[in-house]
């Protein structure tokens, strides 16, 4: 099990996640939707790997993300729904 604290960027919030390695994003994806209950499926959260080069992206940062014309995070690498959670 490891611990995520997922940056809710559009809320400027955080939401921690407890869950298995060996799982993928997409099931990362289903366990922020039910603990944030959004009105959407999971499917539609688009989720970005926080970190560049060795450096994850803290409180501070986060306030200083922007979002592209897409609504992708500038100069983070998104992770597809296939993505172990253990190579991420």
């Amino acid at each position: 099990m490891v611990l995520l604290n997922c940056a809710i960027i559009g809320e400027r919030s955080v939401v921690s996640i407890i869950i298995d390695e060996s799982l993928t994003a997409a099931l990362l994806k289903d366990a922020i939707k039910e603990k944030k209950v959004y009105q959407f499926s999971a499917d539609e959260l688009q989720l970005f790997l926080a970190k560049k080069g060795d450096a994850w992206l803290d409180l501070t940062g986060m306030e200083t993300v922007k979002l592209g014309g897409h609504g992708h995070l500038q100069g983070f690498e998104q992770m597809m729904p296939s993505l172990w959670i253990k190579n991420a």
